[in-house]
């Protein structure tokens, strides 16, 4: 987001996620997760959304094999809108169901589409804030099952 009165550079959706990021911050890629050797059967977290203009938001999650074949995927990208914290339970399905994991990637990310909405007022912790600001995903408890 920016500051109210000025915007600059190009609108991007907020996102957070396990895996590595160059030296600006940008997430290099799927591959570059972190070492995990469990097979959850779901995934679970809490999460808000404020959406701007019927936005939806995108949750990601991949588990490689040691020789980095993709061995399950989540890919949810219509996340809706909530107001207060709500609960999303998703299945991992395995297409391996032989090889061992040996990596995670997890991504949270504002908003699925290109065009991101803007608006000039948002609430942050509790207050009115005014700046260039989109959808606003709020998670907390994540969670792999077993």
């Amino acid at each position: 987001w920016n500051t109210d009165g000025s915007s600059f550079g190009d609108n991007v959706p907020g996102e957070i996620w396990i895996g590595k990021a160059d030296d600006s911050g940008n997430h290099i890629s799927e591959e570059d997760g972190h070492a995990f050797t469990s097979r959850p059967s779901g995934f679970r977290f809490h999460y808000k959304y404020n959406s701007l203009n019927n936005e939806t938001f995108v949750v990601t999650l991949v588990i490689k094999d040691a020789s980095g074949n993709e061995i399950a995927r989540i890919d949810k990208t219509d996340g809706r809108a909530a107001t207060s914290w709500s609960l999303m339970e998703l299945p991992i399905v395995y297409s391996d169901s032989k090889s061992k994991a040996a990596s995670i990637y997890m991504s949270f990310k504002s908003c699925a589409g290109g065009d991101i909405s803007m608006n000039k007022s948002i609430e942050l912790a509790g207050v009115q804030q005014k700046a260039h600001i989109g959808s606003v995903l709020r998670i907390d408890n994540i969670e792999l099952t077993y």
